[in-house]
């Protein structure tokens, strides 16, 4: 039984460190569109106060 919940929190923590890593990704990601990069070939545009097309 101990073994079982250890190898289940193995799996967890393997999962956990994972998902910080892609967060961390993203994180920087976004760091770089705020600052006027292009990411993934998109451009972030501010947005005004009306989104009517101009």
């Amino acid at each position: 039984r101990l073994k079982k919940v250890e190898d289940e929190c193995k799996l967890k923590e393997e999962e956990r460190v994972n998902l910080e890593l892609e967060l961390t990704e993203v994180k920087e990601s976004l760091k770089k569109a705020l600052n006027g990069g292009v990411t993934l070939g998109l451009t972030i545009e501010p947005k005004t106060g009306s989104s009517s097309p101009q």
